[in-house]
């Protein structure tokens, strides 16, 4: 049976690298399709200490209890799969818009859910109020075991 991709942290859109102590503020920056590809390959050659790896919704940052030793399962290992704010990279799309469109995202999920229950729990009445009229209708016309 078909079985989902794992969600992990360098295939999501909010997996950025964050230059800190450059300026007044953190500047965040995306983290490129190949250095994510480096990451899960177990190579950081490409992260400067003057960055510090993060999940913009702030599942986790180097800067914040993090144990150097563990980046490379944070990165690739841990399947994030309804545990945060997952959202498939897409090269060039900025942060706020992804936020926007993951958030609209979500919400179509829910509402296509409630749509199919809603859906369902139509059928269950339909099918109720025809068994009730067949049933009435046998016993009117005395079908059956309704004699």
């Amino acid at each position: 049976m078909f079985r989902n991709p794992r969600q992990v942290c360098a295939d999501c859109h909010f997996f950025v690298k964050e230059a800190r102590g450059v300026a007044p503020t953190p500047v965040t920056l995306e983290t490129s399709a190949q250095n994510r590809a480096l990451s899960k390959a177990g190579d950081y050659s490409w992260h400067a200490d003057h960055y510090a790896l993060l999940c913009v919704h702030t599942v986790w940052d180097e800067g914040h209890n993090f144990l150097p030793e563990t980046k490379h399962a944070v990165v690739t290992s841990v399947d994030r799969r309804g545990q945060c704010f997952f959202w498939k990279h897409r090269p060039g799309m900025l942060i706020p818009a992804a936020k926007v469109l993951q958030e609209r995202e979500a919400h179509e999920q829910e509402a296509s859910t409630d749509r199919r229950l809603t859906v369902v729990g139509l059928w269950i009445a339909v099918l109720a109020l025809v068994v009730q009229v067949v049933l009435q209708v046998a016993t009117a016309a005395k079908w059956g075991p309704f004699k």
